[in-house]
């Protein structure tokens, strides 16, 4: 009975490693740009520069 509940312990532990390995590696992340590198940008959500 013991043996068992370390056996699903286990396998929830190693789940939530591959989960979160897989979110970690995840190809979206490497998108991610920062605002200055999208342009001609003055606010840091991207928003243009407003010439006057």
């Amino acid at each position: 009975m013991r043996s068992t509940k370390y056996i699903y312990m286990l396998l929830l532990v190693l789940i939530l490693i591959l989960v979160l390995y897989d979110h970690l590696t995840s190809p979206v992340m490497t998108s991610v740009s920062s605002p200055s590198e999208i342009g001609k940008s003055c606010a840091p959500c991207g928003a243009p520069c407003l010439d006057d």
